[in-house]
């Protein structure tokens, strides 16, 4: 099935999850019951010769708490985890399972090009030798396009990109922008230029130079900001400069909201999530609420730490390396940059801010654009949001490519 699809449809329009049932529920006003559609789990059927089981501990440990997560038994170790319906949030939850079975902290990247039990496993042991990770992660290498660096966001992971860069096609090269382990060895001393200037470094060494697109998603978008400031200033050829949904001033009004002490941080992080329990649907409550939970306790370590920094060396396990890149970005004062670029609003994310994302126009002086996409935060990277964020971007890109082109070859235009 899955192979004829892809013949037939575009890869992100490929269901990753297959379930048979006899008829369609239908409710009682004769409709089709999508509420029970959604409830469905999907049935994978191995032939017993083709399952290939662990091979040592590491990965039979992996093989558990992937079928205990993803409620999918038995497994292979080389079924592929986004195939079987994974995706980045149960993707977060996994790699917490594995860190505290490791004693160790390992990059959620990993599975980016790593999606089996059995390339993931290998992977690990590799880096148990090596004891470091990249900074500059690829997720799609091939094509002869200038290649885009993209940042993630505040509690994020690179994986959220997956759909994109499939959407962008196979000819432009993709590569994620995370914390390396050397900067993990540090992250109480973090700072935004920092950051961008470790970045430069590692991109260098996969493209030696320009042109470079960047881009970020929120927190995210102000270290994409931060590097193609940098590279512009070292006179490097800077492309498209895109901000996903991301303000100027969010890292403060993130961190701090209405929150005006820990106690109340405290209150609004209960508030919040009895909010969206109520708010969920049966369907999705579960998901809905480990990963509204996930942020809101995110929240309030950064309020911990930045109300109580001593908190960092009473209790160093505590506090993650985001916590500490969330607080270096209230210090970021970002300097004018002299290129383009745009910035790309979920429209459907509700706001307190009304100018939200407008006050990037103050740094950027060449040409500035703001365009509403249609989608959430979070949603505006999956289907069918997805599509029309990659056409924008893509349309930049192309248009790029053809001035340079022109600008190149100046007997093209008829000069």
């Amino acid at each position: 099935m899955k192979d004829f699809l892809r013949k037939k449809l575009p890869p992100y329009m490929v269901p990753s999850e297959y379930v048979a049932i006899e008829k369609l529920p239908i409710t009682a006003n004769g409709k089709v019951d999508r509420a029970v559609l959604k409830e469905l789990r999907p049935i994978i059927v191995h032939d017993p010769k083709t399952i290939l089981q662990p091979r040592d501990e590491m990965e039979a440990g992996l093989k558990q708490i992937w079928e205990r997560l993803l409620k999918i038994s038995p497994l292979s170790i080389t079924d592929n985890f986004f195939e079987l319906g994974g995706h980045s949030f149960l993707a977060a939850r996994l790699f917490s399972e594995i860190e505290k079975k490791l004693g160790k902290k390992i990059p959620l990247s990993m599975l980016i090009q790593n999606p089996t039990i059995e390339s993931l496993a290998n992977c690990i042991r590799e880096q148990e030798v090596k004891h470091e990770w990249p900074g500059v992660v690829t997720i799609h290498a091939e094509g002869k396009r200038p290649p885009l660096f993209v940042a993630h966001g505040l509690g994020g992971s690179l994986l959220i990109f997956r759909a994109l860069a499939e959407k962008l096609g196979p000819d432009q090269p993709i590569y994620g922008l995370q914390l390396a382990s050397g900067m993990v060895d540090h992250k109480d001393r973090l700072s935004v230029p920092e950051l961008a200037s470790i970045y430069i470094k590692q991109m260098k060494a996969i493209n030696p130079s320009g042109p470079y697109h960047i881009a970020g998603h929120s927190l995210g978008g102000l270290i994409a900001f931060e590097v193609a400031s940098q590279l512009s200033a070292a006179g490097e050829e800077l492309g498209q400069l895109a901000l996903f949904d991301c303000d100027l001033h969010s890292p403060s009004s993130a961190i701090s909201g209405p929150a005006r002490s820990l106690l109340e941080s405290i209150r609004v992080v209960f508030r919040r999530s009895a909010s969206m329990v109520q708010r969920a649907s049966e369907a999705k409550r579960s998901e809905l609420i480990q990963r509204k939970i996930f942020y809101e306790k995110l929240k309030l370590k950064i309020s911990l730490l930045k109300y109580f920094p001593a908190a960092g060396r009473l209790f160093p396990n505590l506090f993650g390396e985001e916590v500490y890149v969330a607080l270096s970005t209230q210090q970021y004062h970002p300097q004018p940059y002299p290129g383009d670029a745009v910035v790309f609003l979920a429209a459907d994310q509700p706001r307190a801010n009304r100018k939200f994302g407008t006050g990037w126009s103050q740094v950027v002086l060449g040409n500035f654009e703001l365009l509403k996409i249609p989608g959430t935060h979070q949603t505006i990277f999956t289907p069918p949001y997805v599509d029309l964020l990659a056409e924008e971007l893509m349309r930049r890109l192309q248009l790029f490519d053809e001035v340079r082109v022109q600008r190149n070859n100046p007997a093209l235009t008829g000069f």
